[in-house]
């Protein structure tokens, strides 16, 4: 059972370091802390983190993202150690950063989108997307243009370094940006949203966040967005099940945000494209929602890095999410019979003699 919700805390913006002064902070920790600690673990990592993209022919959104963290690390263990258990950080633009044994404090999209605990909810859909715009990072795929907001750590590799795409944020900043522009008019925010759901049209192995899966292997496969994408690698890996089931739901509502706008044939055709891809992934969802049920309970996945194939069995805070999501999406399409799944997943928490936590 997950231990609850990870405590938070605020940067107060009169405290956060500029760049140059967190890269000297950092430098001068590492350089203070003993060898084989998970302190010198994570600042050597981050200090590694700085050297290969806080540069100035790193793009511009990969290098703010990576300065941002860094001014959160500096700010954290300056006067602390490494967490004892996972930790938010909101910065004082509403960006929030999770920690992750490790590899310290890094930007999160998919929490600072999702408002995670409230801690952002006071900023409007645009005071939270602009600081989002400037960590986007364009990428040219044959004749589209996408923008993505980026992750660093590989959970296969944990020494590893390298920029990589969440299906699950590329949505969840596809549906903050729509709602910029409809509060706005702002045709930046359009554009933004725009070049989110592009992400998603583009494969996995090509540097976008969209998978053709099958089960059983050989059949004729379908679409997934994978939560966290590996190129080259399963199409199932990354592939958690509700990281899917909010990409579909925010791709609607990217649709929905988008259509309340200012009319523009720019921003129709990318509602429509974000309709049709929901679509694509609720009829997925239908065929694929068996693979993850094992009779008794639900998994959180078919293939999560560093697990056994079909073995990583949702947690309780998890698979009550399942449920929710299922619940959610049977109101979008009432004839896949996810409302169906839903009443059976909850009966497996009862059968159990469970309860579903309360939302927070």
């Amino acid at each position: 059972m997950s231990p609850g919700p990870p405590p938070t805390d605020v940067i107060p913006a009169a405290e956060l370091p500029d760049d140059a002064t967190a890269r000297a902070e950092l430098d001068r920790l590492r350089t203070s802390a003993a060898p084989n600690t998970p302190l010198r673990s994570e600042l050597d990592w981050l200090s590694r983190l700085g050297d290969l993209y806080d540069t100035e022919t790193a793009p511009a959104g990969r290098r703010e993202t990576v300065r941002r963290a860094l001014r959160a690390n500096a700010w954290w263990f300056a006067e602390r150690g490494v967490p004892e258990r996972a930790v938010i950080l909101r910065d004082p633009d509403g960006i929030l950063l999770t920690h992750r044994d490790g590899y310290g404090f890094m930007v999160n999209p998919v929490a600072t989108t999702g408002r995670w605990q409230g801690l952002n909810e006071s900023l409007t859909a645009a005071q939270l997307a602009e600081p989002l715009l400037t960590m986007g990072v364009p990428r040219t795929f044959a004749d589209r243009q996408a923008r993505v907001w980026e992750y660093f750590d590989v959970p296969t590799e944990p020494t590893a370094i390298r920029p990589g795409v969440s299906a699950m944020a590329q949505g969840r900043v596809a549906q903050l940006m729509g709602s910029a522009y409809a509060q706005t008019g702002d045709t930046r925010f359009l554009v933004a949203s725009r070049e989110a759901v592009t992400a998603l049209v583009v494969p996995v192995d090509n540097g976008g966040a969209r998978s053709m899966v099958a089960d059983p292997p050989g059949t004729e496969p379908s679409v997934w967005f994978p939560e966290r994408a590996y190129p080259g690698d399963d199409p199932w890996a990354g592939a958690a099940l509700n990281g899917f089931m909010v990409t579909i739901l925010n791709l609607r509502g990217t649709a929905k945000a988008l259509r309340a706008g200012p009319p523009s044939a720019d921003a129709t055709a990318t509602a429509d494209l974000a309709k049709t891809l929901s679509d694509q992934g609720a009829a997925s969802l239908e065929r694929f929602l068996p693979a993850h049920d094992t009779g008794v309970w639900s998994l959180y996945g078919l293939n999560t890095p560093g697990r056994a194939l079909r073995s990583y069995q949702a947690d309780l805070n998890y698979h009550c999410y399942h449920v929710r999501l299922l619940g959610s999406l049977a109101d979008i399409f009432p004839d896949k019979g996810f409302a169906d799944v839903a009443t059976r997943w909850t009966g497996y928490v009862a059968r159990q003699e469970l309860e579903c936590p309360a939302r927070p």
